[in-house]
């Protein structure tokens, strides 16, 4: 009878968690929105999920532009959704609101920066990983405050240089992570973060503070990190040519900054792989500490998150004024290619901790296997059946984690050009056009949102160098 009482519940797992969407499953009608450039239907859906997933009403969500303080960030998944939410409303011409979102967010992901607690994180989570705590990818975590210097430059820039300090600070935490380095105390395991390469947009906006300052050395410093960070992108050589050679702009000339967020960027969906040898020797590391035993037999492909993006060509934008090119954007950072490199670097981990979830899930099939043999000496096949049976209840609901911010851009571009005094109609090519006016001595800021190249995206200029009387 006990037996049976075990299969039926195994029955029940299964069940109920193969009726759950998986994470991709459950974004995807505003990441399709998002991606399609449809921002309207993207803030509609992701209005959504964050009332769903913070437990209240939808319209107090949209009315309160997901502002309310009855939506608590820490509670689920919700400060993901808030992420999301911000650059909706950043597309909006909502900076304000962007901003103060994206704050809500990081103070949840600073909260839920994982440590050193390999053995922990290895034993937790016997279903699957989407029932764990998101606690955000690392880049992610870096990127936060790095969109939060660059929002902040829309709405005057007073605190943009210390978000791209914070963008430092957390980037050398994630570096500086002895996770994984030494899991069994004999100097045995494997550190992914050390692979990681360094993220060059809060130097380089630490480097256009200190220029537009008048702290050119300073400024030099910052953008030959940038530069070092960055495989020499055009911008930032360029940058250090300026500040070590140069001035920062002729005599009634003012400085045009265009940051672009082009294409769609790194989303995780559902794929599958095989156990590795080197996930398996960490497995076993891993059970070391935990008083799990993992084998080698039996381990057939697992549930692994696989990055998706736009990864074809994303050309530069031609920035022209009365037909002549003034300006041209070039990468500082490719999005998607840092995700999937993260990802890589993970799977090992995420593998290992795989195996060790199918290795517990056959100990609990074979436990039902032997009961069921117990209660039916004269007939040792049932108790076969039920311990397979099981094993596949317990398996076959399993879902990758793919939880992830998937309205990131594939690439981060910028254009630096010097204008005259006065104000300027920008032709930002692909339909899209913004008039700055621009100030001797000073900087203006110009945001494109553009996640289908195919068609324009929304166009921002910050408050400072707007045309009187003109909206975002």
């Amino acid at each position: 009878m006990a037996s049976v009482k075990l299969l039926l519940a195994a029955c029940a797992v299964a069940v109920s968690v193969t009726a759950c969407k998986a994470p991709d499953q459950r974004i995807a009608p505003f990441a399709n929105a998002w991606g399609a450039g449809d921002f309207t239907e993207a803030e509609k859906q992701i209005d959504a999920l964050v009332a769903d997933e913070a437990g209240v009403d939808p319209k107090l969500v949209t009315d309160s532009r997901g502002l309310d303080p009855a939506i608590e960030p820490a509670k689920g998944d919700t400060f993901l959704f808030l992420q999301e939410k911000s650059m909706a409303r950043l597309a909006a011409g909502d900076t304000d609101g962007s901003i103060e979102l994206l704050r809500r967010s990081r103070d949840v992901l600073a909260s839920r920066y994982q440590g050193s607690d390999i053995a922990g994180w290895l034993a937790a989570g016997l279903t699957d990983d989407t029932v764990l705590q998101y606690n955000g990818a690392d880049y992610e975590h870096v990127l936060t405050p790095a969109f939060l210097a660059l929002f902040d430059l829309l709405e005057g820039g007073q605190d943009a240089y210390a978000y791209a300090l914070q963008v430092g600070e957390v980037q050398e935490t994630i570096l500086g992570s002895t996770f994984g380095d030494d899991v069994d105390g004999k100097g045995n395991g494997y550190n992914p973060r050390k692979t990681y390469q360094r993220v060059p947009v809060g130097a380089y906006v630490e480097g256009l503070v200190r220029e537009r300052e008048g702290y050119s050395s300073e400024a030099f410093k910052a953008y030959e990190r940038a530069r070092d960070w960055g495989g020499a992108s055009p911008i930032c050589v360029e940058a250090c040519e300026r500040t070590s050679n140069g001035v920062y702009a002729p005599a009634g000339h003012g400085v045009v900054h265009v940051f672009r967020f082009a294409g769609r960027g790194p989303r995780l969906v559902q794929g599958t792989s095989p156990i590795t040898d080197s996930a398996l020797f960490l497995a076993n590391i891993g059970s070391i500490v935990i008083g799990e035993n993992v084998g080698t037999l039996g381990q057939m492909n697992v549930p692994v998150p696989v990055v998706m993006a736009d990864t074809g060509s994303i050309p530069e934008l031609e920035i022209r004024e009365g037909g002549e090119v003034v300006g041209r954007t070039s990468t500082l950072l490719d999005v998607a290619g840092v995700a999937a490199q993260q990802v890589e670097a993970n799977m090992p981990w995420i593998l290992a901790r795989a195996a060790i979830r199918r290795g517990a899930k056959a100990v609990a099939a074979k436990v039902v296997q032997d009961a069921v043999d117990k209660n039916n000496p004269n007939d040792s096949g049932f108790g076969l059946l039920a311990g397979i049976f099981t094993n596949l209840a317990l398996t076959v609901g399993e879902k990758a984690d793919t939880r992830n911010w998937t309205s990131l851009p594939a690439r981060f571009q910028v254009a630096r050009f010097a204008l005259s005094e006065g104000t300027h109609d920008l032709d930002l090519s692909g339909g899209m056009r913004a008039s700055v006016r621009v100030a001797s001595g000073k900087d203006s800021y110009v945001v494109i949102v553009q996640p289908d190249i195919a068609r324009p995206g929304a166009v921002l200029t910050d408050v400072y160098s707007r045309p009187a009387g003109s909206a975002p």
